[in-house]
């Protein structure tokens, strides 16, 4: 099963040497540089954000503005303010989380908008290729938080800057964390040895379905398994969660949301906003 659609935050790397003055589908200001996407296909531990050291935010109603300041390990920091206080869960790192962004310079130039292409950015929080800022205000949200944050140079594009962005810009983004979404893993059949580890090469065979049994693919019919190296975004995050959760030799039933799948698009044999069922087969670990 090749990846149709790549984890959004990988995608917007490329952007940055190409994003235009009107709003663009792909944030691609989201991530440092395109130097970074080449070290990050080496198989190396995701290093976590600075730890920011938070004021306790005034209560609020849901609605009313409330400041926070996020102070962090460098000489500038975010500012954080609270518009809509959400009633859902915090994430912690590793988990993956779904972001509305709307990306604006200073003077009000806006960057990008993916609210207006219902095409929210989906990443695992406290990736090293995602904008520290952007982490850095993950860190202070609750599903359902809207928030407004003011991004310094440091934790943004720094002095380079990146397509449009000149160097040394400060970045104002609307964020909303709109869901944490989960992989469901029922285990099928055991299996043996260590879990997979990000750089392993898997070979999988596995079989596809919708939510009411339809097939849409499978390598059993090809009699060809499908190999693909774990944490390189080859596949969608659904696997890449799902797939490091099984041993060898094992089976196991992937209930991957569309968030984790393939989104809002639709793809022959998928619908749009399609929850994903997999049984894979997890042959071997290279």
């Amino acid at each position: 099963m090749k990846k149709i659609v790549t984890t959004l935050f990988m995608v917007l790397l490329m952007v940055l040497a190409a994003c235009g003055p009107a709003p663009a589908a792909d944030p691609a200001v989201l991530t440092a540089t395109a130097v970074a996407a080449e070290e990050a296909a080496a198989p190396e531990a995701t290093a976590e954000p600075a730890p920011a050291v938070v004021e306790e935010p005034a209560e609020t109603e849901a609605g009313e503005e409330a400041a926070v300041t996020a102070p962090i390990n460098t000489d500038e920091e975010i500012t954080f303010t609270l518009l809509t206080e959400g009633d859902g869960e915090t994430p912690v790192l590793g988990d993956w989380v779904v972001i509305h962004i709307v990306g604006k310079l200073e003077d009000g130039t806006e960057l990008f908008n993916t609210t207006t292409v219902d095409s929210p950015i989906v990443y695992p929080y406290g990736d090293e290729l995602m904008l520290a800022g952007v982490n850095e205000a993950v860190a202070l949200m609750q599903v359902g938080d809207k928030a407004s944050v003011i991004i310094p140079p440091a934790l943004g594009l720094g002095a380079e800057g990146g397509g449009t962005i000149p160097p040394n810009s400060t970045l104002i983004f609307d964020m909303e964390l709109v869901s944490i979404p989960r992989v469901e893993v029922t285990e099928m059949e055991p299996g043996d040895g260590e879990l997979p580890q990000p750089g392993s090469t898997l070979v999988v065979h596995y079989v596809g379905t919708l939510e009411d049994g339809t097939e849409f693919d499978s390598s059993y019919s090809r009699n060809q398994p499908f190999e693909f190296t774990l944490g390189l975004g080859q596949v969608i995050p659904g696997w890449e969660i799902g797939m490091a959760q099984i041993r060898p030799g094992g089976k196991s039933r992937l209930v991957i949301p569309s968030e984790l799948g393939y989104g809002n698009q639709e793809i022959p044999g998928i619908p749009a906003n399609s929850t994903l069922i997999f049984e894979v087969e997890l042959l071997e670990v290279k």
